[in-house]
Formats: C-alpha cells, structure tokens, sequence
C-alpha cells in the first residue's frame, strides 16, 4: 500500500459518475483550506474501485475546521456557509432534472454540461474534503478532548462512555422515508385500502409526495437506476409484511431522538462534562445533518449528470453503458465527431482504469498499464490478523458470520438475515441488506458516517474505520463484533480459507 493515502473503497465506478467530483477536486480552491496540495486517485479494477487522496491533507482540513469551528459565531459561519453552498447546488441539479435536454443539438448540449458543472463543482470539492475530514479528525479530536477530561476511567469505561455520546441527536432521512412509508401503510390500512389498489384510490397523493420526496434516496455511485413506483408499491409491501406493530414503530422513530437526548443529558451530568465538549457533541449533531444532506446533493447531482450521458447516447449511437467508462473529455469529443469510438479501448477501460492527480502531474491509464499501477499502489500483506480495531460507531456484541461486500449489489445480493455486513462503506442503496445484518462493519467512516447513522436507528452494533476490514476477513468467517470496545475478533475462519 502506498504511503501518505487515505483511501476509500466501494464496488466497481464506471468513470463518468465519479468524474465529477475528481475534476471538481482539481479545478476548486477553498480560500480557507490552503496547505497542503491536493492528492486525488481513482483506480477500478473488475469489481472494486479505490479513491485516494493525501493523508496530510485532510488531516490539515479536518484540524482547520476544528479551529474554526471552537466558537459558536465560528460553527454557525462555517456550517452555514457549507450548507448554503450544498442546497445551492441541489438547486442546480433540480434545475437540470425539470429540463428537456432533448431538444439540444451537440454544441448546445456540450455547453449546457460544461454550465452545470460550473454551477456545481464547488459544492462537489467543498463537501467532499469537509465532510469526510470531519469523519476522520475531529472525531479522534473529540476523543482525545474527552479522554483527558475522563483519565481515571479504564479503557472500557472511557470507550462505553464515548460510544454513546458519539451518537449525534437527529432524525435521518433514512428514519424520516420509514415513518412517512408507515403512515402511509397504516392510512390504507384504516380505509381498508391494499397496497395494490392505493395507486387508484385517494391515498395516490401521499404515495406520490413520498416517491417526489424521497426518490434519491435508492441512488449511489454503483447505482444510477430509479426506484419505479412499483418499487415503492414493493417497500411498503415489505414494511407490511415484516413490521407487525406499524404504530408502535412510528412510536420508536419518534422517540429515538428524545432518548437520546435524555442520555447525552444523563452522561454530561454523570461525568461532570465541560462545556467545551458540551459544544463539540452540538457540532456534530449539526455535521450529521449536514452529513445527509450532501448525501442528498450527491446523489441527485448524479442523477442530473446521467440524464446527460443518456443525451450524450443518443447523440452519438454509443450506449450509456459503454459510454460511462469515459471522462467528459472523451464524450465530447465523440459527440462532436472528433474521436471514433473503438471497442478495443472500452473493453480496456472496463477491465481497469488508474487516473491520478499528484502534485500537478495527471496520470491516466486503462487496461493493463492501470492494472500494474492499482497493484503498485494498492497491495498490502494482512496475512495473520485475527483481531481488528475501529471507531465505536453503534454499541453492542455480537458474533456471526460475515459477508464481505465490494458495492450494494453484492450486498443486496449475499446477505441473509443475521449475517454481519462488511463493506468499504455503505450508502443509500445498501438499505436493504442493511436491514437484514445483525451488524455492520466499514473500511471507512466515523460517528456521523451512513453506516454509523442507519446501524443506531436500526438498533445494530457498528464499527467503521477499521482500514482493512474488507481485507481480512472472507465471506462465511466467524467472528465477534463487539461494538462497545471496538473490536472485532476472527473467532473462526470459513472452511474454503
């Protein structure tokens, strides 16, 4: 593994819906944040794609923020300033989704891109250092703050106690779908309406305020596919079936924050906290909210962008599945008849492709040029690990058997109710297998960080940043999970191992 990288891993990225946010990286410079120079990679090979970038520098960036953000005037600049900036470009996205792009011709279309992604590449760069800086640092600053108010508890009583005031105190919108899904079911269910019948009947309107609401919510970088309505028709039919007190649920959802609540006020009691982590534990409240809404931005910015690639398709009789493994440069370049598309390269691109940014030097290879590279930079030797350490995320233990997953796919796909969910990190669109697992495992992530937020509202022990999760353990292997100490052990390996 090459040194000096902080590197996240996900299932296989077609190169178009990550390009955004790579040239965004290199295009943008935040005022705020010099330092360091910016280090951006990414690398996919077969199932698997890598994205890397300088160790120094977010470890710059997250102490920035946590300077900035040590008064109160400074976090409500700093949050408001980012959240401005996040909800200006969902704006832009929406803008893109309500028009008919068909009616461009080539040279139109091109310039109506190159606008939108001038409109949102500040945002894309700015929510991308900052928050996953704040998944990285400030958590372990937080950590240490209270570590030195806390010195005379042992090591398990410091990490119990940390693990519940990490949790911060709001309502995800992973939480908010569920009760708005469940009230919908419990509507029909007075008016004795079935699920089937409910697109016909007066209940359509609240269906379609869900789906308009929420209809992001499926996407992620591997998956760029709407829910249909009959998918919604399915989720509450799943919700019907496997939810017996639909009331009693709506009751817990509304109850989870006020809970939480009750302990952070119990705890700050308890252990004489200060008032300077008082206000940190605040900061992260804030930062999860903020943290889901640049999961919003993301993901319909991804959306508005595929809406392009499938024009950019038809303009140029390439199919948007073959086509997503170019950069923006390329297609334009189809589209204007400056470069024949050739299979040989796709092919090449679909197998691998490295394309890095390293002190001002661009480097991009395909094919096995980048399969050399993504070995170079990314093979590490685990052989021998049987215990594994990270950030208490959701308490609880638990031991069972893992299912090693490279995207939502083969998470959807392999994990069976009451397997332990092990992924680089997880998004909207691993909901479903997340609501099978007994517990989720991350490369990736902190306490504000998807996983982290979706295993406390489910109720599931969760450990991110482990580094080498993924890594270590195979499909099938028994382990322990024991979320309030952080650390997982290799009870027994699989058979095939």
């Amino acid at each position: 593994m090459k040194e000096g990288l902080f590197t996240y891993t996900r299932g296989t990225v077609a190169l178009y819906r990550l390009y955004i946010l790579f040239k965004a990286y290199q295009d943008n410079k935040i005022k705020d944040y010099d330092g360091p120079k910016k280090i951006a990679i990414i690398a996919n090979r077969e199932d698997k794609i890598w994205w890397s970038w300088s160790e120094e520098r977010i470890k710059y960036v997250g102490k920035r923020i946590w300077e900035k953000t040590s008064t109160p005037e400074g976090e409500d600049e700093h949050l408001n300033f980012v959240t401005d900036v996040t909800r200006n470009a969902i704006k832009k996205a929406d803008e893109i989704k309500a028009l008919y792009l068909k009616n461009l011709n080539a040279k139109e279309l091109i310039k109506r891109h190159q606008k939108f992604y001038e409109d949102v590449s500040p945002a894309e760069d700015l929510t991308m250092e900052d928050v996953d800086a704040v998944d990285i640092i400030p958590v372990e600053m937080l950590k240490d703050l209270l570590k030195k108010e806390q010195s005379n508890l042992t090591e398990k009583e410091f990490l119990e106690l940390y693990g519940q005031l990490a949790s911060p105190i709001f309502t995800s919108y992973v939480s908010m779908e569920e009760k708005a899904t469940i009230n919908l079911l419990i509507k029909a269910k007075e008016k004795k309406i079935s699920v089937d019948k409910i697109i016909n009947s007066e209940l359509y309107p609240l269906l379609k305020e869900i789906i308009e609401k929420f209809w992001w919510t499926s996407l992620g970088w591997e998956n760029a596919n709407l829910r249909t309505t009959d998918d919604f028709l399915t989720t509450l039919k799943e919700y019907q079936k496997n939810v017996p007190d639909l009331q009693k649920r709506i009751k817990e959802i509304d109850n989870a924050e006020q809970e939480k609540m009750k302990l952070r006020k119990k705890l700050i009691k308890d252990f004489n906290l200060s008032p300077e982590v008082i206000a940190r534990l605040r900061f992260f409240d804030r930062y999860a909210v903020l943290h889901d809404l640049r999961k919003e931005m993301q993901m319909r910015l991804l959306h508005s962008d595929n809406l392009f690639l499938q024009q950019f398709s038809a303009l140029t009789g390439i199919e948007a599945d073959k086509l997503q493994w170019f950069n923006y440069e390329d297609i334009y370049d189809f589209v204007l008849s400056k470069k024949k598309f050739v299979e040989e390269e796709y092919e090449k691109r679909r197998k691998a492709y490295f394309l890095s940014n390293e002190n001002g030097t661009l480097t991009y290879l395909i094919g096995n040029d980048a399969t050399k590279k993504i070995k170079e930079y990314y093979s590490q030797d685990l052989q021998g690990i049987i215990e594994i350490k990270g950030v208490c995320s959701s308490p609880g233990k638990i031991s069972g058997r893992v299912k090693v997953c490279s995207g939502y796919q083969e998470a959807i796909k392999k994990v069976e109710l009451g397997d332990i969910l092990v992924t680089g990190m997880t998004l909207p669109d691993y909901a479903p297998a997340m609501r099978k697992a007994a517990a989720i495992i991350t490369d990736e992530g902190g306490i504000t960080c998807h996983a982290a937020i979706v295993s406390r509202e489910m109720g599931k022990p969760c450990l991110t940043s482990t580094k080498i999760a993924t890594q270590v353990l195979k499909d099938n292997d028994l382990i322990e999970l024991d979320g309030n100490n952080g650390i997982i052990t290799i009870i027994k390996r699989a058979k095939n191992e």
